[in-house]
């Protein structure tokens, strides 16, 4: 649920604000699709969202904890961004434990959950030890997507 979002951007443009919205809700199991022109605050809003920068007025919740104020919100959501979002000087097996790591994740069920997604994916074990430079252009955004889904968020955004 978003409610009452503001943000002032001073002199960006015309307008007074980045992001000016009364309310709205999200209902889980559901698609759904942030689209407009370059410049109206799309990025900025799954920014808020994600808790990674801070609105002058009003609240993001998520199953009714408070982005920015509970840890449990954060973890509730997976996050795949534009860029490949990965490290490319590790294994794709050392960016999904790092990862697992952050999302506090035990090795047991990390293990468990990388070999389902390598299979849904079709990352072999051998792609698993190469380093992240060295994959396809597609194989990188797949280890990224595997990554946004490695705790099994309730929400998933994909940025572009």
């Amino acid at each position: 649920v978003l409610n009452s979002l503001s943000m002032k951007v001073p002199q960006k443009s015309m307008y007074d604000y980045l992001l000016n919205i009364s309310s709205i809700s999200i209902v889980f199991k559901c698609s759904y699709a942030l689209c407009g022109a370059s410049g109206c605050g799309k990025t900025t809003l799954l920014k808020a969202i994600l808790g990674r920068i801070d609105l002058d007025a009003g609240k993001i919740s998520i199953n009714g904890f408070e982005v920015n104020q509970h840890r449990q919100a954060n973890c509730k959501i997976g996050f795949m961004p534009q860029e490949a979002g990965i490290f490319h000087d590790l294994t794709m097996w050392e960016n999904l434990r790092f990862f697992g790591f952050v999302y506090g994740l035990s090795s047991q069920y990390l293990n468990s959950r990388v070999t389902f997604l390598c299979d849904i994916f079709e990352l072999s074990s051998i792609e698993k030890f190469r380093n992240i430079s060295t994959l396809s252009g597609g194989q990188q955004r797949r280890v990224s997507l595997m990554i946004a889904l490695l705790h099994m968020p309730k929400l998933l955004i994909l940025d572009e």
